[in-house]
Order: structure tokens, then sequence, then C-alpha cells
């Protein structure tokens, strides 16, 4: 059987640069080495484009406009954003525990002035209502375990986030979903999650949306606001600013070296920089839609809502699905199928829209760190094949070692087990900001690392590994059990 030390052994070795941090700021308590992290952002703000606010105000036009100011003038001096999150409910506890290191930097972020906000968070809701982080609903942890609370059907699960209609947050549907779940919680968990349900319903604007994304931000706004009142923190969808970009402003602008890199750099040369680079395609299992074959810059969405992929063939996208009509490779058939939602951007459009044209440092989870860096390396040495120089030094002076969504430092404890928390448990405990501040002040980073990484071995390491090492959570919650530092075991079964 593995052991704790057996987990961490792997996990540094296969992410060498949370290694480096670990042994870099090991002695530092974990609220002194956040700031630490998250202050990197400012070595960009030389490369930062300040446009970037018109972005956010076209794609989110009810953002107030004390927020953009606040959001322009932060980012000006520290232009950093976290790419952690998915576009879902802030269940995970690797998103719970991210999210709150943002918040404790948001006096920092905001220079000091009321009222303080957290960097822009640009979740990615590309992903499907069956991912591990859970968008189908609410996480729960339990002396049992984690619960899973779910909205949606088994036939959803496989729908993107991107594209699913707004649900309807009424009395009668709570009470079906509480129905429908009866078999996994107790009374008393479903009453509690039933209580919250209708707050959101009755306090929020989360019946007025027109698509889950949008309730999503809605529902996390509100959740955020009862567990730190002291720090807004704002959920902006990366596809929507990437969207918003490419059909709105790159269009317009020729003379912009993305888009010269775009449509008029070799399209077979473009296949070979980003082959086998995870957030791009691996162009052998591209051919016959295999799995991990990724997706040529755009993923299709078909009339189920769910993704497929597409490779360039001559001058079009191409699905393998015959009922999936073929785009054109031009930018206004792009920005056309776009706004009809039939593409949506991938992690490399995404990246190479945030990071390489804006100039944002990207900070975010711990595997972003393994794919960011040949993204940005390969652009660049495109642009430099082109001739675009200028912008080629631009790009190799973004970092591509932002993250800071590795850590757990909240748990509950059983008789026999210790478990990370989710939000929903935050909410039941009423722990409010200053008092998960004094917690990580006295925890240092090493120690935290080493009761995270049994937890995120299984998203690091490959299945083979996986099973080589008989991984199970179960096993490891047992292992934790007198390893954990006592503060941070906030919560008692």
């Amino acid at each position: 059987m593995a052991t704790i030390s057996d987990y961490t052994r792997v996990v540094k070795k296969e992410r060498p640069l949370l290694a480096d941090i670990v042994d870099q700021f090991g002695e530092l308590d974990l609220l002194s080495f956040s700031k630490e992290l998250f202050k990197r952002g400012e070595a960009q703000s030389g490369i930062y484009r300040s446009e970037f606010i018109d972005l956010m105000f076209l794609t989110f036009p009810d953002l107030s406009k004390e927020i953009l100011d606040k959001y322009n003038v932060s980012l000006r001096k520290n232009p950093i954003v976290s790419t952690a999150d998915h576009q879902c409910i802030i269940n995970h506890p690797v998103y719970l525990n991210s999210n709150i290191l943002l918040a404790l930097f948001s006096e920092d972020f905001s220079c000091g002035k009321k009222p303080y906000i957290t960097p822009p968070i640009l979740s990615f809701s590309g992903i499907p209502l069956n991912n591990a982080a859970y968008p189908r609903g609410i996480l729960l942890s339990t002396p049992q375990g984690e619960k899973r609370f779910s909205f949606f059907g088994t036939k959803d699960r496989r729908k993107i986030v991107y594209s699913v209609n707004s649900l309807l947050f009424s009395e009668t549907q709570i009470d079906q979903w509480v129905k429908n779940n009866e078999d996994v919680f107790s009374k008393k968990e479903l009453g509690f999650i039933k209580q919250k349900l209708l707050e959101v319903s009755n306090d929020t604007r989360i019946n007025s949306c027109i698509s889950f994304s949008e309730q999503t931000t809605v529902f996390n706004d509100w959740l955020w606001e009862k567990i730190f009142p002291d720090a807004k923190l704002n959920f902006f969808p990366i596809v929507d600013l990437s969207k918003n970009f490419f059909s709105k402003v790159l269009i317009k602008n020729k003379e912009f070296a993305l888009y010269k890199f775009l449509f008029d750099f070799s399209a077979k040369k473009q296949d070979i920089l980003f082959n086998s680079i995870y957030g791009a395609w691996d162009l052998e299992k591209l051919g016959d839609c295999r799995p991990g074959g990724g997706t040529c810059f755009f993923w299709g969405i078909n009339k189920e809502k769910r993704m497929l992929p597409l490779k360039r063939e001559g001058n079009f996208l191409k699905s393998l699905k015959a009922d999936f009509k073929p785009i054109k490779w031009n930018p206004n058939d792009l920005a056309k199928e776009l706004e009809n939602k039939r593409i949506m951007p991938s992690i490399l459009m995404n990246y190479l829209v945030i990071a390489g044209h804006y100039g944002l440092y990207c900070s975010g989870a711990f595997n972003q760190i393994s794919y960011l860096s040949p993204i940005l390396k390969q652009y660049r040495s495109a642009l430099l094949e082109m001739r675009e120089r200028e912008e080629a030094s631009r790009v190799g002076k973004i970092l591509d070692n932002g993250v800071h969504a590795f850590l757990y430092f909240l748990f509950g404890e059983s008789e026999d087990k210790v478990i990370p928390l989710c939000s929903f448990n935050i909410l039941q405990e009423g722990r409010k900001h200053r008092a998960v501040a004094d917690i990580l002040k006295n925890v240092t980073l090493k120690k935290a690392f080493e009761v995270t990484a049994p937890l995120i071995f299984p998203f690091i390491t490959d299945p083979k590994n996986r099973d080589r090492m008989n991984f199970s959570f179960e096993d490891v919650y047992s292992q934790l059990k007198g390893v954990v530092p006592k503060n941070l075991i906030i919560k008692r079964w």
C-alpha cells in the first residue's frame, strides 16, 4: 500500500515546478506564501495590454463602473487573473481553497482601497457536466466521504456547460431535486441544502438568467458573499471573452500578430507546432477521433450540446460526424459560427488570447503549469519565423509558472478519517474571512503540501500509475487521520 510520502514523491517528480515552489517557500506560512505568489504578476505590468478592460466591458456590460474602474487600476499594476476554476458552483476543495487565497489577497490587489476585489477569475465553461469539478450540482463532505447533489439527470451528463440552458430554481423544482437525491443524503443534509437553494432563489436574480453558465456566476456571487463578505469575487467565463475578442476585435485588426498567425501563417506549420501539446491536438489521434486527440483551435458543438473534436482539412474545419457542416477557415465564417454557438474556443485559443495577446499573468492549477509553457514557447517561435520580432520578444517575457490552486487546508474529521471540506461545509460552519486568515498564519506551505499531495495525485499521474500504486481516496482519508495539523481541522463529525 502506497503511503502519503510515496504520493508526495510522485507529485514532486511529475510536477517539478510545484517541487521548486515548495523548496523555495516551504517555511513560509500559507498566508505569506500566497501573497508572494500573487505578487509575481507585477513583473508583467510592462507587457500587459490594458485594452483588456474594454473586452471585459464588451463581454459583461452589466459589470458596475466602480468594479470595472477598480479592475482597470489594479490590473495595470498587477495583471494577474485566475485560470484555475471551471465554470461551476465553487464546489471542489481545490477551488474553494484557491479562491480563499485570492480573497485574502484582495486588499493587496485593490491597492488597499475598498471595496476589495479579487483578481478576475477567468473560468472554463467548455467542459462537460460530468467533469470532476462537478458542474452538475453541489458537493458536500460528510463522515461517509464526499456526496453529490445533482440538478441534472444522467442523460445530460455529457452536455457542455457553455451550451446548457438555465434551470428554474423554484420551490417545486428544488423539492424535486431533493427527492431525486434522497438516497444519497440524510434528511438533515437535504434540509440544509434545500434551505440554501431557496435562499439563492429568493435573494438573487438566478431565475432571470438565460443560461446555466450565467446562473453559476450568480450562484457563486451569492455563495462567496456568505463565506467571504469582505472580498468581491467575480467569475468571467474565459470562453465568452475569447469569443468576443475573436468575433468583435480580432477580425477588425488584421495588423495584430495573432491575426497574422491564425490566417497568414502556414496551417501545416501550425499543425506541427502544437502537435502533442495538451490543450491543442494530437494529429494521429485527432484523425480518427480517438480520446486525447484534442481539437484544432475550436471545439464543435452538436445538436445535443456536446463537444466535437474538429480537424482542419484544406481550408475547412471538419468533424468526423456527418451531421456537422464543415466551416470555412476564415475570420468571418469562424466569427459567425462562434456567435451561433456552433463552435467555441479551445484551451489553446483561450491562452493565445488571454496570455499571448493581452499579456495577463495566468495563475492556475497544478496541470496548467505543464502546458502553458509549451503553448507560449511554440507561439513565440512562430512569431519569430513570421518576423514579428517585437511581439515575439514581448511574448517571451510572459510568465508561464502561475499556479496557486494546488493546496488543501480546510478539513473535517470523523472517527477514522480526515476529509477535505467543500464550500457548502463552510456555509454550515459559518466561518468568515478573518478566521481562515488566522488559520493560514500558523501552517507552513511545506506542511500543507505534504497533506495535499496525495489528494491531487490522481489528477496528475496517469491511470496506470494510479493502478500500480493502488490509489483510493478512502485509503488516503484514513492515512490523513493524525497527520493533518489540528488547526486545519475546522469541522468534527
